[in-house]
């Protein structure tokens, strides 16, 4: 029963990948769930699912979108130099722009980025942290407990130390799993991935700029910055809600 589970599961998230991301991809984040444990809902699955979808998404968009270097590649050496000069001439403003070294800007920008990033991904394991110690605290004696019982077969009184660690699990679960700073960091995240699209969006349509000089529309360059920002949520859902147990003590092999 299990290996035809498994088996839809990959059969789901082959489909996925040739299914094509809907027009705003933020509808792709599923509701949180509400469990304690990862096998009473289909979460994992469900993100796997649409994470694919997302990459194939970018992966299919990224490479439409090289054909504009393609072609720009494509072009003989003097004929881009001619294309050059004929823009500068009749566009002289647009092609200053176009050539303006916006690296300075871009690389604070960017840098920018990276230091939301890094504080974002530092609170995340400061939460970690205490959730493990939380968890640690409630439950380290018990398990020490249920190891001298386990060394010497006695079944009865190890179960019984099971649903203890079970019921100190499932006392934490609500502040954690269906609620509290877990839920907030989330929205924190969120909030600082949609807040960050505009500024990448605006650094490459200026990076696209240049297509301009050389007679190449960019009309049909679609960006990929939302789906990346998407993706990077559905990942960091896929890293926290991984730290749920999968099942009860009790009822997980030895």
């Amino acid at each position: 029963m299990k290996t035809y589970a498994f088996g839809v599961v990959i059969f789901a998230i082959s489909l996925a990948a040739n299914a094509a991301a809907p027009a705003d991809p933020w509808t792709l984040v599923p509701a949180l769930p509400n469990e304690c444990y990862g096998q009473q809902d289909d979460f994992d699955q469900v993100l796997a699912t649409r994470i694919e979808t997302l990459s194939a998404e970018i992966s299919r968009q990224e490479q439409l979108n090289d054909q504009f270097d393609d072609r720009v590649d494509a072009l003989d050496p003097q004929e881009k130099q001619h294309r050059i000069m004929d823009y500068m001439m009749k566009n002289p403003q647009e092609a200053t722009k176009a050539m303006q070294s916006a690296g300075s800007e871009a690389a604070e920008t960017h840098h920018a980025e990276q230091e939301g990033e890094r504080e974002q991904s530092q609170a995340l394991a400061g939460l970690f942290a205490r959730y493990d110690a939380a968890l640690k605290t409630a439950t380290d004696p018990i398990i020490a407990k249920r190891n001298k019982i386990s060394a010497i077969g006695s079944d009865p009184e190890f179960e019984v130390l099971s649903r203890q660690l079970d019921q100190e699990y499932e006392k934490l679960c609500p502040q954690w799993w269906k609620g509290g700073p877990f839920r907030t960091w989330l929205a924190g995240y969120r909030a600082f991935l949609i807040q960050g699209i505009p500024a990448r969006e605006e650094r490459e349509a200026t990076g696209n700029a240049h297509y301009a000089m050389f007679g190449i529309s960019a009309a049909n360059y679609r960006s990929t910055v939302k789906m990346e920002a998407v993706k990077k949520y559905l990942m960091s859902m896929t890293e926290l809600y991984g730290r749920r147990h999968d099942q009860p003590f009790w009822n997980s092999p030895r």
